[in-house]
């Protein structure tokens, strides 16, 4: 059987560029957050304005 390369360097490499990926993206999932709770906000108060004029 072939042996498995467990070099710590590339395993530490690997999570350092997942990081390095999540904190480039942050500021877009942040922006995706505030952007659907606006939209829940404003769905709960049309849904509201329609439940009082039907």
């Amino acid at each position: 059987m072939d042996e498995i390369d467990a070099n710590p360097s590339l395993i530490f490499d690997r999570i350092d560029a997942w990081l390095d990926g999540f904190f480039k993206l942050l500021p877009n999932i942040g922006v995706a957050i505030v952007v659907a709770v606006l939209f829940w906000v404003a769905a709960s108060v049309v849904g509201g304005i329609i439940r009082r004029s039907a």
